[in-house]
């Protein structure tokens, strides 16, 4: 009899089935309480008869192989290899793109990085989960990560809940089928845990304040569908620092952007471009910041050589000018007592309805993405405590949609840390909870700067230098 036990198991993912390599295939450790699962969809056919001696039968067929579940928990895991990393990276990579590893994650000299830009997808990375127990290795084919939950309960470990969905679930016996030593990228040693009772969290008020923003003139002529005219042999640069932060360089190859037309020259800038956000408004060429009040600033040099923010289009009129934010951010000082974050892909997969045959799921598609969540703190009296939140939010009826500024510092501010960077969080009025001393339950949703924009939530990753 060959047993298995839950204390034994090693989870591997990968984005491939075969041909194993540490830059495609990576060692998750994983917390007690994983589970993965499938079952079938029956259909039951009973008769109902009158008469002396009814026929009282039924027949039970399965008519279709369910998505296998599956749902793990990793705690946030921060180290540091030249450049900063996470021991979980190519989860973050599945859950907000289509891949491949790189495009969605960065690992940077200062943080790592996990974004939406590229999020607006119909189909997420296909992840290979392989389940090592002590006698066999269970294979969840093509998972697609549906939601992550990140906790940060001041009495625990900053940890995420992972769960999503996959094809199949198949045992492997033979080795060549599975990883092995020196075909994945190994735990590494320095990765360091994140204490949440040390977590901080800013919020501020950002009703009535607007973001500085950059605008390229086109005589309203801009077409994000015509041909952008741009040389093939010139590769065109801007320098652009958003609101006093580092410059960064955005570089444009028209050889490699994968496109002739304007727009997949502004998806090109959105790609290298952090903290700020292109896109063609009224015919002309705006680039937005993410934040917003009087201290948001963009500082724009374009290259008057290989100019990139004005050869575009040849109704171009001049290279841009600046509109500096407005208004000033209300602070509030809230200590939270606890909380989480949720991110949701909406995903539904796809399975025929055939008669004769038990049906196979064939994919997945992605539906409305939701980053919502909520943190708890003491009901602290005050205009800019938490009291204070509460009645700005009770007496503001004018205002539909509330826009807050928010970042939450898992781990505070020291390193290691995580950091939830969200710009345009939405706030309802919290919940009153009469414990012995009162305290406040915050609902938010993170929202992008348009309903059209991928900038719900930055998520990095500080570690300890």
């Amino acid at each position: 009899m060959a047993l298995n036990l839950s204390r034994s198991t090693k989870l591997y993912v990968s984005t491939v089935k075969t041909g194993f390599t540490s830059s495609n295939t990576f060692e998750i450790p994983v917390l007690d309480g994983y589970s993965f699962s499938q079952d079938a969809a029956t259909q039951e056919v009973t008769l109902s008869e009158a008469g002396i001696a009814p026929t009282r039968g039924k027949r039970i067929f399965n008519t279709a192989l369910n998505p296998a579940e599956v749902s793990v928990t990793t705690y946030l895991r921060p180290y540091l290899d030249t450049t900063h990393k996470a021991v979980e990276s190519v989860l973050w990579e599945a859950l907000v793109g289509a891949g491949p590893v790189g495009t969605n994650t960065k690992s940077g000299a200062t943080y790592f990085e996990a974004d939406f830009e590229n999020s607006n997808v119909h189909q997420l990375l296909a992840l290979q989960f392989f389940f090592v127990l002590e006698n066999t290795t269970m294979h969840v084919e093509d998972v697609i990560l549906n939601t992550a939950e990140i906790d940060f309960s001041i009495e625990s470990i900053g940890s995420i809940a992972w769960s999503g969905q996959g094809l199949k679930i198949t045992e492997q016996t033979n080795a060549a089928n599975f990883p092995q030593s020196g075909e994945f990228l190994a735990i590494a040693a320095n990765a360091e845990f994140i204490t949440n009772k040390l977590s901080v969290m800013g919020i501020s008020k950002a009703t009535t304040t607007t973001s500085a923003y950059w605008t390229v003139d086109y005589a309203t002529l801009l077409d994000d569908t015509a041909l952008h005219n741009l040389v093939d042999a010139t590769v065109y640069t801007a320098d652009i620092t958003v609101d006093g932060g580092t410059t960064q360089t955005i570089s444009i190859d028209p050889a490699t952007i994968g496109g002739d037309n304007v727009a997949d020259v502004i998806d090109e800038i959105n790609e290298q471009l952090d903290g700020a956000y292109a896109e063609i408004s009224d015919g002309d060429l705006v680039i937005t910041s993410a934040s917003s009040s009087s201290t948001s600033v963009m500082l724009i040099s374009d290259g008057a050589i290989n100019a990139l923010l004005g050869t575009m289009d040849s109704n171009f009129v001049n290279i841009g000018s600046e509109t500096t934010g407005q208004g000033s951010l209300k602070p509030y000082n809230i200590a939270i007592t606890g909380g989480s974050l949720s991110i949701d892909n909406g995903v539904t997969f796809l399975t025929p309805e055939e008669l004769g045959v038990v049906n196979n799921p064939i994919g997945s598609f992605t539906g409305a993405r939701s980053v919502s969540g909520n943190v708890t703190c003491y009901l602290n009296t005050g205009t800019s405590n938490s009291g204070g939140l509460l009645s700005d939010l009770v007496s503001d009826t004018t205002t539909v949609t509330q826009e807050f500024e928010m970042l939450l510092k898992i781990g505070g501010a020291a390193t290691p840390r995580v950091e939830l960077d969200m710009k345009h969080a939405h706030l309802v009025i919290p919940a009153v909870a009469t414990d012995d001393v009162l305290g406040l339950d915050i609902a938010f949703s993170a929202l992008g700067q348009d309903i059209d924009t991928t900038d719900e939530l930055l998520v990095r990753y500080f570690a300890t230098p």
